[in-house]
């Protein structure tokens, strides 16, 4: 369970308040002491600084980098460490927007400055990177969370797309409805009338089989238009992809001597030589679709040019019957476009169920990434519940942190007048995002009012209120596990949200020290608790680290270092412009003593009265 194992080896610092400072850091505990303002915080955050160690809540972020920068100056932070078999000298200064030296983007070290012990088991994210910390690098699975998410978003566009087209394609054909029975009417009308002319029988079955023709040729004209329009408008956007293409870029001298990204750029120029292919056999279709608009315009004239000598015939016999001829022309013309309409209403509905499969096939992709996940969480937990025993209890719920999309809800309902508020957290815990944006875009109200148990009126308010917003914002909105932290208090568990700071702490320090084989960086964890628990609990966790273990604790309490055996005490001082190391050593040298016993104890004569104290009351 354990990621790959580091070691931090040494800092360097060459400006600003720990200017000179050079520290090496030993395997196992490292305790760091010193009084008030003589550096301790700065070396923590210099080193978070360095190695751009995550911060575990949303909030520390920027604070920490501030204080990192103030610290330094126009310095440089230098840190060397292993990972693995592999040696590394890291370094930044207060400009460099991420550290320098290394190929690798992080780092499996974890630091948690003042009061951030505590923030970690209040905030959700604090606790699900509480527990990810055992999974090691999640760069992979970040990776397929925002592919996957990025092609829900691309489908769910285009099927909004597609149904926009499909509702324009619907008002048409409403438009249209009413012509099948009026031609029907016109046709009846005009064959009485036709039989009603003695001896044009001839003329009447030519008139008919031109107009049956030229309507078809109308047809097909409507077919052309749609095809020239679709096909320029594609053209069009190949052309603009030739003229900015996005091709990669060069590839710097210091990457290396080999250009790695040499079968990228040939797979892009053949990439760009297809495009130039594609665009112009689209020219290619243009002229040959313009071809065949021509001929059949040409035909068309001509068809329409007999219509209408038949018709002047026919109009000589009987007055009146050329008017109901136009009509059953220009009937038979929207009786074609509606038939057209029709077909291509039906193709949009095929498009938007195989767009849709997709998208659900995406979705279920995305879940059984986050399900994989989940299982690896859930496995962390089951060790942590097993390795601390009954006082701490660790709870995996699967997609239980559903605050973003509540959140996202809550923003696509805004200005609608609905209660947003109350409402969209029911639905983030009753439908998943692809339910969720289905019921929106079948407008199943049914459904939706029975899931979320709410009046069939209101469902339809909310779902036309959803229609109107980016769906895609929804969908691809990502939903968390959640971490349920629990203290045994007396006789039932209580969540760390109902227990003090203090309780808060004991549960959140065991849980970090359960991690072997990694670094972990703590300034004074010491902070909101009682000296029982330092003494029967963290001291008894530090004891018992593993042989690969590296602690690295800035601490005022000498509990942590003496009785739990640190391998290296360092102790700072400061001349008030700048702090430095004032000894460093084992435990058991005569410069650790002294640092500990000045320090942290008083000084000798104190730790002797206090000493003298406990043996006359206690006998």
């Amino acid at each position: 369970m354990n990621a790959t194992e580091a070691r931090l080896l040494r800092i360097e610092v060459d400006d600003g308040f720990l200017a000179g400072l050079e520290l090496d850091f030993a395997l196992g505990l490292n305790v760091i002491i010193g009084a008030r303002g003589t550096g301790k915080t700065s070396l923590i955050e210099l080193l978070r600084y360095c190695l751009d160690a995550p911060t575990f809540t949303d909030a520390a972020g920027p604070k920490v980098t501030q204080q990192a920068v103030a610290v330094l100056g126009d310095g440089r932070v230098t840190v060397e460490l292993v990972l693995g078999d592999e040696r590394m000298v890291v370094h930044r200064t207060a400009r460099d927007e991420e550290p320098r030296g290394s190929g690798r983007q992080a780092f499996p070290v974890t630091v948690l400055g003042q009061n951030e012990i505590e923030a970690v088991g209040a905030s959700p994210l604090g606790r699900l990177n509480l527990i990810d910390r055992f999974l090691g690098d999640r760069s992979e699975f970040d990776a397929n969370v925002l592919s996957l998410g990025t092609r829900l978003r691309s489908l769910t566009s285009e099927v909004t797309n597609l149904r926009e087209a499909r509702a324009e394609i619907e008002g048409q054909i409403e438009m249209l409805s009413s012509v099948p029975a009026a031609l029907d009417a016109a046709r009846a009308e005009q064959q009485s009338a036709l039989q009603s002319i003695e001896g044009a029988d001839k003329q009447q079955k030519q008139l008919q089989a031109l107009q049956t023709r030229s309507a078809a040729l109308s047809t097909q004209s409507g077919v052309f238009q749609r095809s020239r329009e679709a096909l320029q408008h594609f053209g069009a956007g190949i052309r603009a992809l030739l003229r900015n293409p996005a091709a990669p870029e060069s590839w710097p001298s210091t990457a290396g001597e080999e250009d790695r990204l040499q079968p990228i750029r040939e797979s892009f120029q053949q990439a760009l030589r297809n495009l130039r292919l594609a665009s112009s056999s689209v020219d290619n279709a243009l002229q040959q679709l313009e071809s065949v608009e021509s001929t059949t315009a040409a035909e068309r004239a001509t068809f329409e040019e007999q219509a209408r000598g038949l018709r002047r015939f026919l109009n000589q016999l009987r007055e009146g019957f050329s008017a109901i001829a136009r009509r059953v022309s220009e009937l038979e013309e929207q009786a074609g476009e509606l038939n057209a309409l029709q077909a291509l209403r039906d193709e949009q509905d095929r498009r938007i169920s195989e767009v849709a499969a997709q998208r659900r096939e995406v979705y279920r992709q995305l879940d059984a990434v986050r399900e994989t996940r989940y299982k690896d969480r859930a496995g962390v937990a089951q060790r942590l519940n097993s390795e601390l025993g009954k006082s701490i209890k660790v709870t995996i719920t699967r997609s239980g942190n559903t605050t973003r999309y509540a959140s996202a809800i809550t923003a696509a309902l805004r200005g609608t007048g609905l209660h947003y508020n109350r409402l969209a957290p029911v639905v983030a815990s009753r439908m998943s995002p692809l339910e969720l944006v289905e019921s929106v875009e079948t407008a199943d109200r049914e459904s939706f009012a029975q899931v979320i148990e709410i009046a069939a009126d209101r469902a339809d308010a909310v779902i036309s209120g959803l229609a109107e917003s980016n769906l895609a914002d929804i969908i691809s909105v990502p939903i968390e596990d959640s971490v349920t932290l629990e203290l045994l208090d007396g006789v039932e568990y209580k969540d760390v949200n109902q227990v003090s700071i203090g309780q808060r702490c004991t549960v959140v320090l065991p849980i970090l020290l359960s991690q072997h084989g990694s670094v972990l960086v703590l300034d004074q964890p010491e902070d909101h608790l009682d000296n029982s628990f330092v003494t029967e609990t963290l001291v008894e966790v530090l004891r018992h680290r593993g042989g690969n273990d590296q602690l690295i604790i800035v601490s005022h309490n000498a509990n942590i270092p003496v009785l739990g055996e640190a391998d290296q005490v360092v102790a700072m001082g400061s001349d008030g412009r700048r702090a430095f190391v004032t000894s460093k050593g084992p435990l058991e040298s005569a410069a650790s003593v002294a640092a500990i016993t000045t320090i942290m104890e008083g000084g000798a004569e104190a730790f002797e009265r206090r000493a003298r104290f406990y043996r006359k009351v206690l006998g």
